[in-house]
């Protein structure tokens, strides 16, 4: 085993003693409730003023649920809890109201304050290939992580997802 610190703590600390470069902090949608999550999200892009990123990661390290106890959801299973987690945490991030019901969560006129006063959200990073990732980064990405492939084979990736409707509205 290696230490590994914690993204989220790590980056509101070095929000609070770095002023260019931008933090991203990945997250395991299913580690934490979406509420709580948006918030920390807005106190770290409070202290960094506006240079906070999430990078969305739908849990391809099984071992880390296994070790703890939690379930560990199929694949297409947690890029949709993922897809409806974002879905939340994108709009709070926004400064919406917001009411929610689904099979993962009930939301009832859920709002964060204070609101960003440096952009409408911070960036949300999006990692992964599959089809539901590429529905997922089209939705939701305003970055998309692929994995070192052949030009070719990148280029291709990027055509589908560039043809992928965008369901949510461009913040």
């Amino acid at each position: 085993d290696i230490d590994m610190l914690d993204a989220w703590t790590a980056a509101a600390g070095l929000a609070a003693i770095t002023s260019r470069i931008e933090l991203i902090a990945a997250i395991k949608p299913q580690l934490f409730h979406p509420v709580v999550l948006a918030k920390m999200a807005l106190q770290i892009e409070a202290i960094s003023r506006g240079r906070f990123a999430v990078n969305l990661v739908n849990a391809w390290n099984k071992i880390v649920f296994e070790r703890t106890g939690l379930n560990f959801a199929e694949h297409d299973d947690r890029y949709a809890y993922g897809r409806d987690w974002i879905s939340i945490v994108s709009r709070l991030l926004a400064g919406e109201s917001v009411t929610h019901r689904s099979e993962n969560f009930d939301l009832k006129d859920c709002n964060l304050f204070p609101k960003s006063s440096h952009r409408a959200r911070p960036t949300i990073y999006v990692g992964g290939e599959s089809a539901p990732a590429r529905d997922l980064v089209a939705d939701h990405g305003d970055v998309w992580f692929i994995n070192g492939q052949p030009p070719e084979d990148v280029a291709a990736l990027i055509t589908d997802v560039r043809r992928r409707p965008r369901r949510t509205a461009v913040i």
